[in-house]
């Protein structure tokens, strides 16, 4: 965040830095390295860690490219946000657009992000989460649901929330824990039998973080799992959940939502829904074009830091032909040449 005394950015939180960058990095000047850089500029920067402008560097530090993301609230800097990618990725300006109009203003719509598997829509937003998450300002709250088995009602409610120990009461009192607001055990009951509707509970405590200055961002993805699962055995989950994002998006601003999916048939029938398509954002995270696929195997040192693998056009064009432009294979397969290479 920025020092209004003296333009300097401090940083005030982080998430997996490595000790040597947390210290190196602790007081950023203006105009110094990226992060510098990018707050004098009020630009969102994309680089690699083999960019000369990538003035500062720490003892076995790992190949990475990042953004470097303003906060701009007005035309006033408050701050910036870094998100560490692995090295290998390459500048997508929809990614930039993506980053930089969701920290800019208040909630307006759900943003969908969409496209095929492996095309690093997860990887995306869980190095977006490793720079939020605990944020000063900014509370990220991401569900992968790729990784859970969710049945049914009790299952998603079960998911959503974390049992935990009140520390302010006897150490017999638990809460839970729905990773946007807590609630104690007697509450969850009622939520579980349908007394209570958990939307209305999660809207004040939305409520109770914007007035603490707090920014509620809600990830969640793979959204599709809790297709066919109702509450009261009539409310479709499903059609619950998007009322109540398009409430607390569009309708109150409360609280950012992403949404990502790799299933088509479910983000063509959302598209299709006339409502969701008025109150929603469709950002497509596709694989490589080619040219992007070649520009990188033949930069693998810059972009990569991969030093002793020199590929040749042609077997730049069989890579492309077995794997397309997925990242994760390409990835995969560069470091195994790797290994084979250094041995």
């Amino acid at each position: 965040l920025i020092d209004e005394n003296n333009s300097d950015l401090k940083m005030v939180a982080q998430r997996n830095l490595s000790e040597d960058l947390q210290i190196t990095c602790a007081i950023v000047k203006s105009g110094i390295c990226l992060c510098g850089r990018a707050g004098e500029k009020k630009e969102t920067l994309f680089s690699t860690s083999k960019d000369l402008e990538h003035e500062t560097h720490t003892d076995g530090e790992e190949p990475h490219s990042h953004y470097n993301v303003p906060i701009i609230l007005g035309d006033k800097l408050q701050g910036l946000f870094v998100l560490y990618l692995s090295a290998e990725h390459l500048r997508n300006e929809k990614e930039v657009e993506f980053l930089t109009q969701r920290m800019e203003g208040e909630p307006q719509d759900i943003l969908f992000i969409y496209g095929p598997k492996s095309s690093g829509k997860t990887t995306l937003l869980y190095n977006f989460v490793k720079q939020q998450l605990g944020s000063k300002g900014f509370d990220v709250k991401f569900f992968n649901l790729r990784e859970i088995l969710i049945c049914n009602y009790k299952d998603f409610i079960r998911v959503f929330f974390e049992q935990k120990e009140d520390e302010k009461t006897s150490s017999t009192k638990q809460t839970y824990d729905l990773k946007v607001f807590k609630v104690e055990f007697e509450t969850l009951q009622k939520i579980e039998s349908n007394q209570i509707d958990p939307f209305s509970i999660m809207k004040k405590e939305l409520e109770k973080k914007l007035s603490q200055g707090i920014k509620p961002l809600i990830i969640i993805d793979e959204l599709q799992a809790l297709s066919d699962i109702y509450m009261n055995g009539q409310r479709e989950l499903l059609k619950e959940l998007f009322n109540f994002f398009v409430a607390i998006t569009k309708e109150s601003h409360l609280c950012n939502v992403i949404i990502s999916s790799s299933d088509g048939y479910f983000i063509e029938k959302l598209y299709s829904a006339s409502r969701l398509l008025k109150t929603s954002t469709f950002l497509e995270i596709d694989y490589l074009v080619k040219n992007d696929v070649v520009y990188w195997l033949n930069n693998l040192e810059k972009e990569s830091g991969v030093k002793d693998l020199l590929l040749t056009n042609q077997q730049i064009e069989r890579i492309w032909h077995y794997f397309g432009g997925s990242v994760w294979e390409i990835r995969q397969f560069i470091s195994t040449l790797n290994r084979m290479a250094e041995n």
